[in-house]
């Protein structure tokens, strides 16, 4: 234990797609005027932190994004992400066998009916993976399943804008090749991804899915994409469509199996308790009777479905080990970044430990945040400073999400005024922490805001990065003390060497209060 006296409070910010890059025209964040940023990056220790791939349990050079960032940093260990055992499982062979599959193709042919599959489908595989996809038609072949529907997801956001017209061709030769599957609805993640209690978006994904109600009726999918790229529509934002049928015929029916592959929980939360929970006020609909719902891994404990891989949950994390010394903590987020700092921070683990205070501000109701880059950064600032005054919580945990949600957009000015923004927040929050003798940490999930502009092509790159992060510590008494690699070259972040990875950051911040590390954390304190 340090003897030192405790710094109160211990505040950690995290800025959700704040990356470090060299200064190009495609890089928001040093366009951006960030004084108080620039100051204590100047003033007080700075590292550069690996943030992507391996560094965060992902494969080869894949980009980091905010709930794997969010896994990491609060677990102080790499964190292996269940992609690696569906894999393994398909490797192996026991995919083919999993209880929850076999259990949705019985059902199927027990009562004549029906399996959907639900996928969102492009290059990225932080959320779904295609190869999970194809190994599903296969079970499903074996199994001698006669009628395989597919609601098919676009991405636009982890992946190129529009890239669905070539990646749809190739899923669908894939279906033709295995010879089962068929295509019936076409929906932008934007709607049917949607985590942001925009419950609008949700009804138009379940009336689409289950009822064939859009306003989008086309043949084939190729058609369907191209006409909607003419109006300048992309994937993400992909109007739920269907594909073959017509208007207002039932689509999913009671009695029928439904498979949802997506691995990435939190944001397959709304549309699978559209579905699922018999007593369901957000959206307006028919419960579906006998309806056999298996998700790819757990979304939530509370929802009634299958699971086919359930995930394993890490002991000890930083939230825990707080709560066992009987700190006091706040977790604040707007809604958009409100399960990373809950259920992912946690180590999976969706319930609050002792003494600690979930605080969600509510998302602004926008169409698209490059209308407004502040989103709830001024909220959540005063809720931070507020709680501070109260001198009530030992440890604060917050995200900003301003960098990261309008970088989606491809809105360069937008996200060149959203990072400024989060520059007067942290201001303001560190002005606060230094007069209480606390301790400030900063860093981020992943990069993305840095990396607008493809500079070869010129086109614009709304996806992550793979670009390190920054990890900041101000406290008073470490002013004027350099990071573990020294100062960055005439300030410059992105030439400064890698001191660490994500999981360090919680070994370093129970290092500066005095807290022993947990053995389960194989992360190394910074200082």
């Amino acid at each position: 234990m340090n003897e030192n006296p405790r710094p109160k409070p211990a505040v950690l910010l995290i800025l959700s797609g704040w990356g470090l890059a060299p200064d190009t025209p495609g890089n928001a964040i040093a366009r951006a005027r960030t004084p108080n940023f620039d100051k204590f990056v100047s003033e007080y220790p700075v590292m550069s932190l690996g943030a992507s791939g391996s560094d965060v349990g992902l494969m080869g050079v894949e980009a980091g994004n905010s709930r794997i960032g969010h896994l990491n940093i609060g677990a102080g260990r790499i964190y292996k992400k269940i992609l690696s055992r569906i894999n393994q499982a398909i490797k192996d062979g026991s995919f083919f066998e999993n209880k929850a599959f076999l259990s949705a193709c019985e059902h199927a042919k027990q009562n004549n009916s029906t399996l959907h599959i639900i996928s969102l489908f492009g290059n990225q595989i932080q959320n779904a993976n295609d190869e999970h996809f194809f190994a599903l038609l296969q079970l499903a072949k074996q199994n001698n399943i006669e009628r395989v529907l597919v609601h098919a997801i676009l991405d636009g956001e982890d992946d190129i804008y529009n890239n669905a017209i070539e990646h749809i061709r190739k899923i669908e030769e894939k279906m033709a090749e295995i010879d089962i599957g068929k295509i019936v609805s076409l929906t932008g993640r934007y709607y049917a991804l949607d985590n942001g209690r925009h419950w609008d978006r949700t009804q138009l994904t379940y009336n689409t899915m289950v009822k064939a109600e859009t306003n989008y009726v086309f043949s084939d999918t190729h058609s369907a994409i191209q006409n909607s790229y003419d109006r300048k529509v992309y994937d993400r934002e992909f109007a739920p469509t269907i594909i073959g049928t017509k208007q207002g015929v039932q689509i999913i029916n009671n009695n029928d199996a439904v498979i949802f592959t997506n691995f990435g929980s939190s944001l397959c939360r709304q549309l699978t308790k559209a579905f699922v929970l018999p007593s369901f006020a957000k959206i307006k609909r028919d419960y579906l009777q006998n309806l056999f719902f298996v998700t790819m891994t757990d979304y939530e404990k509370e929802i009634p479905v299958e699971v086919a891989f359930p995930r394993t949950f890490i002991h000890n994390s930083l939230g825990e080990i707080l709560s066992k010394e009987g700190l006091s903590q706040l977790r604040i987020a707007e809604t958009e970044k409100y399960t990373c700092v809950t259920t992912f921070f946690n180590g999976m683990y969706n319930q609050k430990f002792d003494n600690t205070e979930w605080r969600m501000i509510p998302s602004e109701k926008v169409a698209s945040y490059n209308e407004q880059p502040e989103m709830s950064a001024g909220k959540i600032t005063s809720e931070i400073i507020k709680a501070i005054k109260s001198e009530k919580n030992d440890f604060i945990l917050a995200n900003f999400a301003n960098a990261d949600a309008v970088s989606h957009t491809g809105d360069i000015l937008a996200t060149i005024e959203a990072c400024e923004i989060i520059d007067k927040s942290i201001g303001k929050i560190a002005d606060y922490v230094l007069a209480e003798d606390g301790v400030l940490f900063v860093t981020a999930d992943h990069g993305n805001a840095e990396n607008i502009l493809n500079m070869q092509t010129g086109s614009t790159d709304k996806t992550p990065s793979t670009n390190n992060v920054p990890f900041l510590i101000i406290q008073e008494s470490l002013f004027g003390v350099s990071g573990l690699a020294g100062d960055p070259p005439d300030g410059d972040l992105s030439l400064l060497p890698k001191s660490g990875i994500l999981a360090d950051v919680a070994p370093t911040i129970l290092k500066v209060l005095g807290i022993d590390k947990p053995e389960e954390m194989t992360g190394h304190s910074l200082l």
